[in-house]
């Protein structure tokens, strides 16, 4: 049997390292696709950690949900050469593999012009912030947006993607405030305000400052924070207003009165990509690719080799403001 080189976790809570792994068996609803780069993202770390909810991989585990390759066999309407965009469910061996069987639902022409990179990183973080924002966002334009935790790749995404679908105004929140969106240019930077989290923030403060900036009520919230900042964001909400869940990453609790929900028809909306059906899913990427390879929407990348693949594991925990991305070659 034929070996292939991945990342490979080896007990729970660790960082991966190389690995020489069998080459993975073809089936009849995948297509083996030749990697060339693949990105990490917070839920790599949840599932490998030994207390997922969703169970334990076996081990040694292949993290990665995300890459982009080269298909390797004619399979329906892709043939051997094509470039493509694919994910790997979390309890199957992921994308972190110089070889990986894609499912063919899965599958998203990646345009000529645009990196392997630069879509493995946008590809599951843009999608998930466009499907915030006008899936279960129902956003519309001239809307005012405001973002929590646009310090993020999700976050960074939306205020991009948020603009370029016409919002009269972005709110973008975060510790670092105007740093985060520095290099926009104009007029886009014209319509997105930054507004920075304070460490002992009430919450009173942050309502105050949200509503200032936005200059009116706010029609949707894109919430990657929920506690305390979520809480204060809830009352800038004007009739029809909808607060779209997508993280808690400033707690996993909110204290909340009724009457901040009964006192306006406002919304307050869970969000999570993987419930959406695949072409829904796949139509909202194709966008997110779009948008790339016009150079309206980036992230800040740091690329590593396979076998640096345990400095980009460090690298992702350190800054949530980098996306990391692994290429294949040795």
């Amino acid at each position: 049997m034929s070996e292939i080189w991945a990342a490979a976790i080896h007990a729970f809570g660790e960082a991966p390292r190389p690995l020489a792994v069998p080459a993975p068996a073809p089936t009849a609803d995948t297509v083996p696709i030749e990697v060339h780069a693949a990105s990490f993202n917070p839920v790599d770390r949840l599932i490998t950690s030994g207390s997922w909810y969703g169970g334990n991989p076996e081990l040694p585990a292949i993290p990665g949900r995300e890459g982009v390759g080269v298909v390797q066999a004619d399979r329906g309407e892709w043939k051997a050469g094509d470039r493509v965009y694919f994910r790997t469910p979390a309890w199957e061996p992921g994308s972190m593999a110089q070889t990986v069987n894609a499912a063919l639902p899965s599958l998203i022409r990646v345009p000529a012009d645009l990196e392997s990179t630069a879509a493995a990183a946008v590809g599951f973080a843009g999608t998930t912030a466009s499907l915030a924002l006008l899936e279960r966002g129902g956003m519309a334009p001239a809307e005012t947006v405001v973002v929590l935790g646009s310090t993020g790749a999700v976050g960074r995404c939306a205020v991009q993607i948020a603009l370029r679908h016409g919002a009269r105004r972005v709110v973008a929140v975060s510790r670092t405030g105007a740093a985060d969106f520095a290099a926009l240019s104009e007029p886009e930077a014209d319509r997105v305000v930054p507004v920075a989290l304070a460490g002992d923030d009430s919450g009173l403060g942050l309502h105050q400052r949200i509503l200032e900036a936005a200059g009116a009520p706010v029609d949707l919230v894109v919430d990657l924070l929920w506690g305390t900042p979520a809480h204060a964001t809830l009352s800038t909400l004007g009739a029809g207003g909808r607060l779209v869940n997508v993280g808690s990453s400033a707690g996993a609790e909110l204290s909340l009165r009724s009457e901040t929900l009964r006192s306006k028809p406002a919304e307050v909306r869970g969000h999570t990509a993987v419930y959406y059906a695949p072409e829904v899913f796949n139509a909202h990427c194709t966008s997110v690719f779009e948008l790339a390879s016009q150079g309206a929407l980036s992230l800040p990348t740091e690329i590593y080799r396979l076998d640096d693949v345990t400095e980009a594991w460090d690298r992702m925990d350190r800054s949530p403001r980098v996306k990391v991305v692994v290429t294949f070659d040795r």
